[in-house]
């Protein structure tokens, strides 16, 4: 735009509102317009203060001449005219990437603000475009800047740049969480499993399937619950050299998970190892294989990571033997109920033998069988501890009704005590027998 220009395009807005308003005007009254700082576009106010950040303002008393209108508009649009032939372009603004931190913990803002160096230099405002609320800037007219919250909450923060004629303004996003501590992790370290040789497929291949890994997390809750990740690192099976396996050197290892939610630590592991060769034999099939697995947990803010390593090996357990004892026999004793009677205190005295991998033994005892007993007639046992191999037993025989038929002369009761080291069980069973009274 050059100075003639602008010059045709204020004095004809000039003169246009004076028109419009003479009917209203009186001699000497003091006319306000605003001026475009771009284009020189004029409006006419009512009063003072009613322009925009884009425009000048203006005034004039309607008793001066059209020079003296033109001369009084072009020195309050200096700026404009000091700017001729340059298009003034709005300041490229950004407030930053969004942030998450901790209730305690102040935000810091880095804004960027570009411009042309047009009209006046840039000034800077942030506040808050949300309505949580609490919101504290420590240099709220500056680019850089310290924000602190007074809640927890989901907060949009707005950058506003002016370059003295186009306000220009972008907006981040700010959640804050309670104060909380991180989760730990605690691993085994290196975990081993019992593994079983068998074919897959029609292939040899040595297995551990549905590990349960050996890990620990806690955490206090805040600020979110936790999220688990495990993945697989590297993996090695010792290469079996002896013939004809040498001819076949190449190991297939492959691992994976369970398909479990991701707000569970329990996602079974497995991994295998098998001849990677046309030809497959069980003696070419290495004793053991061995997997690194790490785990990620998080929540929400902080994060925890872990490696263990899982060793899948033959000889990692022996099957474990149990021994249930001897059979015994007992007299019981009246209960005064039609005839019904019981058999107290029995000791049960099992033994077991494990190497103790890969976990402690686990014991149990069931009932699995009993004779006959007439109609209206029950008979059962109560456990004293089912879960320790020497324990105690009370059996019953029993009816509540004075229809039903006698009694029968003794019932015998088959338990069974199963072993199980984590990966293999062994049982074995005993009689007791509890017979009527004399």
């Amino acid at each position: 735009m050059n100075v003639m220009h602008l010059r045709s395009i204020l004095f004809f807005v000039a003169t246009l509102p004076l028109l419009v308003l003479a009917s209203s005007v009186t001699a000497n009254d003091t006319i306000h317009a605003c001026a475009h700082k771009n284009s020189g576009d004029l409006r006419v106010v009512s009063a003072p203060g009613q322009c925009l950040k884009s425009e000048y303002e203006l005034s004039w008393t309607d008793g001066q001449n059209y020079d003296q209108r033109i001369n009084e508009l072009l020195g309050r649009v200096a700026a404009i005219e000091a700017a001729l032939g340059v298009i003034n372009e709005a300041p490229v603004v950004s407030a930053g990437d969004d942030q998450t931190i901790l209730l305690s913990m102040a935000a810091a803002l880095t804004g960027i603000a570009e411009d042309d160096g047009l009209l006046q230099p840039l000034s800077y405002a942030w506040f808050e475009s949300s309505t949580v609320g609490g919101v504290s800037f420590t240099h709220p007219g500056s680019l850089l800047t310290d924000v602190y919250f007074a809640a927890p909450g989901t907060y949009d923060l707005t950058l506003e740049v002016y370059d003295g004629a186009v306000t220009i303004s972008d907006v981040l996003q700010i959640t804050v969480y309670p104060d909380n501590a991180p989760p730990t992790i605690v691993t085994a370290g290196t975990q081993i499993v019992a593994a079983e040789r068998l074919q897959v497929g029609g292939r040899w291949t040595l297995r551990c399937a549905d590990i349960e890994l050996d890990a620990t997390v806690t955490d206090d809750g805040l600020p979110l619950p936790l999220t688990y990740n495990w993945e697989v690192g590297s993996t090695y099976a010792p290469r079996v050299s002896t013939y004809p396996c040498s001819n076949y050197p190449n190991l297939q290892v492959t691992t994976g998970f369970s398909s479990e939610p991701s707000d569970s630590i329990a996602w079974p592991f497995n991994i295998a190892v098998s001849p990677h060769a046309a030809v497959n034999y069980e003696r070419c099939v290495p004793n053991y294989v061995t997997g690194s697995v790490s785990l990620s947990v998080s929540d929400g803010y902080f994060s925890a990571d872990d490696t263990l390593s899982v060793r899948c090996d033959v000889s990692a357990s022996e099957i474990p033997t149990v021994d249930a004892g001897v059979d015994q026999s007992f007299t019981g004793y009246n209960t005064g109920g039609y005839g019904s009677y019981y058999c107290n205190a029995i000791q049960l005295a099992a033994t077991a033998e494990d190497d103790g991998l890969p976990k402690p033994l686990y014991i149990e005892w069931t009932q699995v069988s009993r004779t006959p007993v007439p109609t209206y007639w029950s008979a059962y046992v109560l456990l004293g501890d089912a879960n320790a191999l020497g324990t105690t037993v009370a059996a019953y025989v029993r009816t509540s009704t004075p229809y039903a038929p006698p009694p029968p002369d003794q019932v015998t009761f088959t338990l069974q005590v199963r072993a199980y080291d984590g990966y293999r069980s062994a049982i074995d069973t005993v009689d007791i027998t509890c017979a009527k009274p004399n």
